[in-house]
């Protein structure tokens, strides 16, 4: 289903979902290289409404399942971000960068970027939060799948919840692949 916001259709086809190659670093200095698929999430081009403010339901976007329904805003600074997100990953897995846990266990990693944000060129702070996860089944191979949950601009003011354990993006894989 295409997203309208204010009667205008939105390009979502950058944030299909992609498989790449990616090396993991397991234990015993072991790698292995597997097919890793990446989602994204509508965070990456939306926010949550702040307290007291109003909106208009036509730049509304839905989130959560058909059981548990939530409403975000859509972000014009989060969804022109968003173009940048694949390019950002195949970098992260070229470089095997570092990336961060939070306290709630998932980890991102932050990229400085010179955007036009609000017409002024100028380095931001980007936040990429993922969740990855083994699959395997009966019928495929065993993969993983990293859910991007969001990716948004860091904002003055807020405090982020990072843990200052920074690993490989291949050694923060291989322990999910072989704990």
């Amino acid at each position: 289903m295409p997203l309208v916001i204010n009667g205008s259709s939105i390009d979502l086809s950058h944030l299909i979902p992609i498989f790449r190659k990616v090396n993991l670093e397991l234990r015993g200095n072991f790698k292995k290289e597997v097919d890793v698929l990446f989602e994204f999430s509508c965070h990456c081009y939306s926010r949550s409404q702040k307290a007291g403010e109003v909106v208009s339901k036509e730049i509304l976007v839905q989130d959560g399942s058909v059981h548990s329904p939530r409403t975000r805003i859509f972000d014009r600074d989060r969804y022109e971000l968003s173009k940048q997100l694949v390019g950002l990953l195949d970098f992260l897995i070229e470089s095997n960068g570092q990336v961060s846990k939070t306290h709630r266990e998932n980890f991102f990693r932050t990229e400085v970027l010179s955007t036009d944000l609000k017409m002024k060129r100028r380095p931001i702070s980007y936040f990429i939060f993922m969740h990855a996860r083994v699959v395997s089944s009966f019928h495929k191979a065993k993969y993983m799948r990293v859910f991007v949950e969001s990716a948004y601009p860091e904002q003055e003011g807020k405090s982020y919840p990072v843990k200052r354990v920074t690993r490989s993006f291949g050694n923060m894989l291989g322990e999910k692949w072989a704990p």
